[in-house]
C-alpha cells in the first residue's frame, strides 16, 4: 500500500518513502524487510527515471530569504533569485536523492555478506536492476 501511494503521487510521497526505507532498515522480521527492500527497488525503478536531478552547488537547498526581497523570492547559494516553487521542486528532488542513497546504502549493507543467504541475494539482485 506504501508503494502503490507514493507511486500515485512521487512528489508528495517523499515521507511515506522514507517510512518504507525504515521499514527496509528493520531488521527484526526478514520476510518484512525483504518485502520492504523489493518494493524501494520497485518505486525507485518507477520515479527516478522521472526526476531530473541538477547539482545547486554546496549550499542548503534553497537559502534563506534576505531583507528587501519580494514574498515568495529566495536567493540561492549563487545570488540566483529563486521562485517559492523552485525552491519547493529543488527540496524534492534533495530528499529524494537522499532517499536514494540511504537505499543504496542499505543494500551495500545487505550484499556484504556475499553468501547465499535470502537477505544477501535479494540486495544483490536490486542493486543489478537498478544498474539496468
Amino acid at each position: 500500500q506504501l508503494s502503490a501511494a507514493i507511486l500515485e503521487n512521487p512528489n508528495g510521497g517523499l515521507g511515506q518513502l522514507r517510512t518504507l526505507l525504515t521499514l527496509a532498515e528493520d531488521q527484526s522480521s526478514e520476510r518484512a524487510q525483504a518485502m520492504a527492500v523489493a518494493s524501494c527497488a520497485v518505486v525507485f525503478l518507477d520515479i527516478l527515471p522521472g526526476f531530473h536531478i541538477r547539482q545547486h552547488g554546496s549550499g542548503s537547498s534553497g537559502g534563506d530569504q534576505q531583507d528587501g526581497e519580494q514574498e515568495g523570492i529566495t536567493v540561492d547559494e549563487n545570488g540566483v533569485q529563486l521562485s517559492r516553487e523552485v525552491r519547493k521542486l529543488r527540496e524534492q528532488e534533495s530528499s529524494l536523492l537522499a532517499a536514494y542513497q540511504r537505499y543504496l546504502r542499505l543494500l551495500e549493507r545487505l550484499a556484504k555478506p556475499a553468501d547465499d543467504s535470502p537477505p544477501s541475494l535479494l540486495a544483490t539482485r536490486c542493486l543489478c536492476r537498478l544498474l539496468v
